[in-house]
């Protein structure tokens, strides 16, 4: 599981190039241990606090065809749904 705490984003401007970097704090969830980590925001948009899954738009396969992250891509957790009996 994946969240997100703040809408705040980190503007870097490249000293040379003058490019604008935006990231953004996310964390990642292992046995109820928050670990922070920062995800680069491109031209999209913040995401909104909230808990989030990988989408599976961010992977790719590589040239060995093996599967690979390309970019972080969130969209919202989906519900489990209830099995009925």
């Amino acid at each position: 599981m994946f969240g997100i705490d703040s809408e705040g984003v980190i503007e870097e401007i490249n000293s040379k190039t003058g490019e604008v970097y935006r990231k953004q704090w996310a964390y990642f969830v292992q046995d109820g241990v928050k670990f922070p980590f920062q995800i680069g925001l491109g031209k999209n948009a913040p995401h909104p606090k909230g808990t989030y899954q990988l989408s599976m738009r961010g992977f790719g396969t590589n040239r060995y065809h093996r599967l690979e992250l390309n970019f972080v891509a969130f969209e919202p957790m989906i519900a489990e749904v209830k099995k009925t009996a």
